[in-house]
């Protein structure tokens, strides 16, 4: 047998087999990737045509995120998890905010990160829940709605208690009168 023939024919056929899964594997992702475009792009041609002005891009994150489970009133310092950091006086996780509304004004302690994470939905999919919201309490038009960034946080509201709480991920719309925040994951 030659051996090297047969070795250079198995590298060759290990090498489209790549080439396929490959394909195989990156197609669909395009594919999502493509709708998830035409989606940002629709929300934003129906918000203009409802009277609203977006002054930034829609963001896709296709990603995964847990949950964090927060305390208020702890003593100490924050414990060492993975990717939590304090930057300028801000909690924040892998780059994200946590943004705390309500009664506490103080940085919450992060217990823990959630074993399990969910899928963050593209924010067009949010924009146009958020646009759905804001219609059904109003005249059925968005005039002067102006959104200037759209930008992924960690969100919970506190009522000022001492007890433990849960942040998740919230797709933040930053207007000229408001920040609104719509759920990231998928519902």
């Amino acid at each position: 047998m030659d051996w090297p023939k047969a070795k250079s024919f198995i590298i060759i056929a290990l090498l489209v087999t790549d080439l396929v899964l490959g394909g195989a594997l990156l197609g669909p992702r395009l594919k999502e990737d493509r709708a998830e475009r035409e989606a940002a792009d629709n929300i934003r041609m129906y918000l203009e045509e409802q009277g609203a002005e977006l002054d930034c891009e829609l963001p896709s994150y296709s990603r995964r995120l847990p949950v964090l489970f927060v305390s208020f009133g702890a003593q100490g310092s924050q414990p060492s998890i993975s990717g939590l950091s304090v930057s300028g006086g801000a909690l924040e996780y892998k780059g994200i905010p946590v943004v705390v509304e309500g009664g506490s004004s103080e940085l919450p302690v992060v217990d823990s990160v959630g074993a399990s994470k969910g899928d963050i939905r593209p924010s067009a999919y949010a924009a146009a829940e958020l646009a759905g919201d804001l219609l059904a309490g109003s005249d059925g038009d968005l005039s002067g709605l102006r959104i200037s960034d759209v930008y992924l946080v960690y969100w919970l509201y506190n009522n000022g208690s001492d007890a433990s709480d849960t942040a998740f991920p919230y797709w933040c719309f930053d207007t000229d009168e408001y920040l609104y925040y719509v759920s990231a994951y998928y519902e």
